[in-house]
């Protein structure tokens, strides 16, 4: 059946889509969980998509991940996977040097993917049961878990960064097990099995424009930007001239980020604006590289403090060094309609604020003199934030069913 023939029949019924991950969906204390969980509102709520989903995951979080389904009125299943079965998958001397090779070059969640087999069947199962034409696996150490390449169904993976980028990342930090050898090659594998998943799939989804891949694929990869629904309480004006940073400093770039704010950013301002102050959400003044008068460590921070900080603070920074994915603290705070200054790295990850409020971690005295200009003017504070939301308010408009158009777009098989 020729394709334009494939497509104008797919368009005659809703799209039967099964999407799978093996990140937890309990509730938003992470980066990827808000992300995911995100990706499963935009499907399920898109016209032309009905949606089934199946997690993987530990017994301890199946009540809260099927909670969250059940909110949304999407047919869920869990597929609880067993701690510690690091042993062989079969008798044989093949079986026990794949393992032995597993064990000792082993990257992030390979092990935990040893003798799990009953998700794959799970996920085969509820293809069968459903009639699903589509699987979109959301995170890459999910495909893991699944049989590919698949000529049943059309295949969609997610990427939510550049995981072998991020991997050497980790590496290079120290933040790794391995000795220098065996780093050396986790990290190939890492970036092999990338590679691979990615050419077994269909159609490549990634969330940040740099995260798409540059060699050849069985379709062009596309890049759907996540975005949060507006909250019902909104950011407004305070007196005051404060700042505010949130991330866990032992995530390695949010420890980036704050020793820039420390060492780099905060002198400059204090120079500039001596009445403003920053709010460090996520590290203890101890933690701190230097002791820096107009800094303010809050340590761990519940729910409620850091939204207040959303509401109530004059602007949040965001200055995250590296490029991967979307720092989802800066989409949040563009739900609240915050007004956000965020380094150049993360506009690449939102396209609705090319170039408003960028600022170069190059050029610490530049960014201090945009947030100073700010602070120092409630009226072109106001402007700064009613521009930034009508960007955003067009943005998430323009997305309405992206995930059917772009599942469209795949021949069925």
């Amino acid at each position: 059946m020729p394709l334009d023939r494939k497509i104008a029949v797919l368009h005659q019924r809703q799209m039967r889509v099964l999407y799978f991950t093996v990140t937890p969906l309990g509730d938003e204390g992470n980066g990827g969980s808000i992300c995911c969980r995100n990706h499963v509102r935009r499907l399920a709520e898109d016209d032309d998509i009905e949606l089934v989903a199946m997690v993987a995951g530990s017994f301890a979080a199946e009540a809260a991940t099927m909670q969250f389904f059940a909110s949304l009125g999407v047919t869920a299943y869990y597929q609880p996977y067993y701690v510690d079965r690091y042993y062989p998958e079969g008798k044989s001397l093949r079986a026990l040097a794949t393992f032995a090779w597993k064990m000792l070059f082993q990257f992030p969640w390979e092990t935990q993917r040893l003798n799990q087999h009953h998700v794959s069947d799970g996920v085969d199962w509820a293809i069968r049961a459903h009639k699903i034409d589509t699987i979109i696996i959301d995170y890459h150490p999910s495909a893991l878990f699944l049989k590919l390449p698949r000529s049943d169904v059309r295949t969609v993976l997610i990427g939510l960064n550049r995981e072998g980028d991020f991997y050497a990342d980790m590496i290079k930090l120290g933040m790794s097990h391995h000795g220098r050898l065996a780093a050396k090659i986790s990290l190939f594998r890492a970036r092999l099995f990338e590679r691979r998943k990615n050419s077994e799939v269909d159609k490549v989804v990634v969330i940040g424009e740099p995260d798409a891949p540059r060699y050849p694929l069985r379709s062009t990869p596309v890049c759907i930007t996540p975005y949060l629904d507006p909250k019902p309480e909104k950011w407004s004006i305070q007196p005051g001239k404060r700042l505010f940073f949130v991330g866990n400093i032992a995530h390695y770039p949010n420890r980036l980020a704050i020793e820039w704010i420390a060492q780099q950013f905060a002198p400059q301002l204090l120079t500039l604006c001596p009445a403003a102050r920053i709010s460090i959400v996520g590290a203890r003044p101890d933690q701190l590289p230097s002791n820096v008068p107009n800094i303010d460590c809050l340590g761990p921070a519940d729910a409620e403090t850091v939204q207040a900080l959303f509401l109530s603070e004059n602007i949040m920074l965001c200055p995250i060094e590296n490029d991967y994915g979307v720092k989802f603290k800066a989409v949040e705070a563009l739900s609240y309609g915050t007004p956000l200054l965020a380094s150049r790295q993360t506009h690449l990850g939102l396209p609705q604020l090319e170039g408003h409020g960028a600022i170069d971690l190059e050029d610490p005295a530049a960014a201090a003199r945009i947030a100073a200009d700010l602070l120092q003017n409630p009226h072109a504070l106001f402007a700064f934030q009613v521009a930034q939301q009508m960007r955003q308010s067009r943005f998430i408009e323009s997305q309405k069913n992206i995930w059917s158009k772009t599942i469209a777009t795949i021949p069925l098989k």
